[in-house]
């Protein structure tokens, strides 16, 4: 009976990672053709919420417009912001996007994907975008970096890192929606139940 329990629980566990997490939002993003965005589905050094994250990013640039009308339309987040859709820097995201040509989607990289560990292992005793270790240079990956902190789900990460409060330039923002980009390592980690940091590096 144990392992009848055990062999059900494999088989939603597996259903549910190759589910788009957009699917959730709304039924348009189980179309196959977004099936494409899962760049990082054989990635075995990314957890699944690290692949998901790739996921996310390469759906909202492969059809902003959607991603717009399905989840920057109801997405809130009251945990780490109060009235986030009040602030301006959630107000002009809608028609930034709206003025995107559909993107080429990132693929990720191991290299890539090292550097934004490295970064996220410095945490939380160095913050802000410096890193006081060398291995992205040893490994020749000079990278773009973004962070956003205390988020978990893929669609916070992403949309925290779209929303770019406080961010005057909205240098995250631009990087996420960078043609120029072809490369991606992703790199979450918790250091406690307080904090947890996400490393998105572009290349």
């Amino acid at each position: 009976m144990k392992a009848l329990k055990l062999f059900f629980a494999l088989i939603i566990s597996a259903n549910c990672y190759s589910q788009n997490p957009l699917s959730l939002w709304n039924s348009s993003w189980d179309n196959k053709v977004f099936d494409t965005c899962n760049t990082a589905k054989d990635a075995n050094y990314m957890t699944q919420r690290e692949k998901d994250v790739i996921w996310v990013i390469n759906c909202m640039r492969s059809s902003p417009d959607l991603f717009v009308k399905t989840v920057v339309k109801y997405w809130d987040y009251s945990p780490r912001y109060n009235s986030v859709r009040e602030r301006k820097e959630f107000k002009n995201l809608t028609p930034y996007l709206k003025k995107i040509d559909p993107l080429d989607i990132l693929y990720p990289d191991s290299l890539v994907y090292m550097s934004a560990m490295t970064r996220a292992e410095e945490y939380p005793s160095h913050r802000g975008h410096y890193r006081t270790t060398q291995r992205g240079k040893d490994n020749k990956c000079s990278c773009s970096e973004n962070i956003s902190y205390n988020s978990f789900e893929s669609i916070d990460i992403v949309m925290d890192l779209l929303v770019d409060i406080n961010n005057p330039n909205y240098g995250h923002r631009k990087m996420l929606t960078d043609p120029d980009y072809i490369k991606i390592g992703v790199a979450i980690r918790r250091e406690n139940p307080g904090f947890i940091v996400a490393i998105i590096d572009l290349k």
